[in-house]
């Protein structure tokens, strides 16, 4: 834009191929537009994350910390059922595994729409992601806690500070690690 508006700059000069410098931003602002409506490859990444989670909180729910119950009374009952911290396991391991699917079906779904409504499951499969991965972190930290506690308090006590640490720090770093500035911020808004 600086060079066209320039009176010194010769707007009708050819190159080597026969193209203009107008010719030359022209496709080079196709090509680049055109990889932005692109959102196959970013729907792919984003439904194999989710599908990982969702196996993963799957998994978590058959192999219980603290194991079952053996004795022929309560066979196969959870050893820890009555542990608070459990129920936070169970309850964030629901919601991680329910948010995932939901993340993982819009994906799926999102290939048969057109651009625009492709970015908004996208950017909507983002946030059910982000809280899917919110869950598996915080069934992460109580499954940890209600096994490790009773023997070793300030282990578990560590492993929850230094989860709730990173997970904070990413918060206040990602717009500025992702988005140079404000207003770049405020565009995808």
């Amino acid at each position: 834009m600086l060079l066209s508006s320039s009176n010194s700059v010769d707007l009708g000069a050819l190159n080597k191929e026969g193209l203009t410098a107008l010719d030359l931003c022209q496709t080079d602002w196709k090509n680049a537009h055109k990889q932005i409506e692109d959102f196959n490859p970013i729907i792919n990444t984003m439904a194999l994350v989710a599908t990982l989670i969702a196996t993963v909180t799957f998994a978590a729910t058959f192999t219980m910390p603290g194991g079952y119950d053996t004795s022929p009374d309560n066979l196969g009952v959870v050893n820890l059922a009555k542990k608070a911290t459990l129920r936070a396991f169970i309850l964030s391991d629901t919601v991680a595994m329910s948010f995932s699917i939901i993340a993982v079906l819009a994906l799926g779904l999102a290939v048969y729409f057109e651009q625009e409504m492709q970015r908004r499951i996208c950017l909507i499969s983002w946030a059910l992601i982000n809280l899917a991965m919110r869950g598996s972190l915080v069934a992460f930290m109580s499954g940890l806690f209600v096994v490790t506690a009773p023997k070793a308090l300030w282990e578990a006590i560590s492993v929850c500070v230094i989860c709730c640490t990173v997970t904070l720090a990413l918060e206040l770093s990602a717009p500025f690690l992702f988005f140079p500035s404000i207003r770049d911020l405020l565009l995808i808004f």
